[in-house]
């Protein structure tokens, strides 16, 4: 049985590394093992897409007047935003690829919605929160509308949500304690699985999957945080189980999974970007910000290794064409004041949120579509 589960894991990984290549299926969720790009306009193949000017052009297409501080991609264009620090949250809605938005719900008991992600089948969990009213809210109907499914007086912030698959979601909390707890059941339920005074809070969550050295073994995840007390990075390899402190050299805000083990983690404090090549266990930096910005997002297009850095401090968004491993500034603008958010639509066309003077959403469109 051992053998049989480690050759379906190969034939998978192989079987991913095909569809990613060629850009070739649509999928409502994202499989958690492997990141899948695709062609969101039609099943059939496109034209071979010109990956050296994916993220290179930015334009503004709407202001929603506070920060955009997280995306959700469903899919056929369907695209939500989070909104919002101490007035004028809620959720926002797109039906085309983010050329337009409606706000599909607010709440003025919270203060913020700070992650989204897409569970599949219409199901969507938004983590809410800078003080005692943080929880978790549910949609099953691809955004429209929204249930409090969770929360729980001992956090103060549901920063991080993480799609494992299979209906496991993991949840990133706190601004003064750390804490990650773990649902089963598509985010209905959840239980606290691991907690450390030694940083203010989770603020960042990634699955890695596993495969090469850790084949057999898919349920890496990694954790980051402390971006004012304390800082590193804590891995689990049994889905959010348990965790280990890998890593504590600085405060990890965003982490990106680009495959085969490799994996960029954007600092809190102004450091820069490190990358990992083998699932998290040792890391090297690569970028170093110029200004003392924190590295606030990152998200891989795919392509040649093309991956997108959003920065504070005016500097905008940096771009690698290497998988991590050196960045130019490709856009920047003086009203900006931070890229807190960046998600990644399929076919060239990434979104950005800004934030704190305003809270545009800026798109980058291959030039092809």
């Amino acid at each position: 049985m051992a053998r049989r589960r480690q050759y379906l894991e190969r034939m998978k990984d192989v079987f991913f590394r095909y569809i990613s290549k060629y850009n070739i299926i649509s999928y409502d969720v994202d499989p958690p093992w492997r990141n899948v790009w695709r062609n969101q306009e039609g099943s059939t193949l496109p034209e071979h897409p010109d990956w050296g000017e994916w993220g290179v052009y930015w334009g503004e297409v709407c202001n929603l007047e506070n920060y955009v501080s997280s995306f959700a991609y469903l899919r056929d264009g369907i695209v939500l935003a989070g909104t919002g620090y101490w007035g004028k949250q809620g959720i926002y809605r797109s039906t085309n690829f983010g050329l337009t938005w409606t706000k599909v719900w607010s709440n003025s008991a919270i203060d913020g919605v700070n992650a989204l992600v897409n569970l599949g089948g219409g199901i969507v969990l938004a983590g809410t929160g800078y003080s005692d009213n943080a929880g978790i809210y549910r949609s099953t109907d691809y955004g429209l509308t929204w249930t409090k499914v969770w929360s729980n007086s001992a956090i103060d912030g549901v920063n991080a949500l993480v799609n494992l698959g299979g209906g496991i979601v993991l949840a990133g909390t706190g601004w003064s304690k750390a804490m990650i707890y773990r649902s089963t059941d598509y985010g209905l339920t959840w239980t606290k699985v691991w907690s450390s005074a030694e940083l203010d809070g989770i603020a960042a969550l990634a699955y890695l999957g596993g495969s090469g050295l850790f084949i057999g073994k898919s349920g890496i995840v990694l954790a980051g945080g402390g971006r004012w007390i304390g800082a590193g990075i804590y891995r689990s390899d049994d889905y959010g189980l348990t965790w280990t402190k890998q890593w504590s050299d600085i405060a990890v805000i965003a982490l990106a999974n680009l495959g085969d083990g490799v994996v960029l983690a954007g600092d809190g404090q102004g450091d820069g970007i490190y990358r990992s090549t083998d699932y998290g266990l040792t890391w090297t930096k690569v970028w170093s910000s110029a200004d003392g910005g924190a590295v606030n997002a990152l998200v891989y297009l795919g392509g040649g290794g093309i991956v997108l850095a959003g920065t504070e401090w005016d500097a905008g968004i940096y771009r690698s064409t290497d998988y991590g491993l050196t960045w130019t500034n490709v856009w920047s603008s003086a009203d900006i004041g931070a890229i807190l958010a960046l998600v990644y639509l399929g076919s060239g066309i990434a979104l950005a949120g800004g934030a704190y003077d305003v809270g545009k959403i800026y798109r980058s469109v291959h030039h092809h579509v």
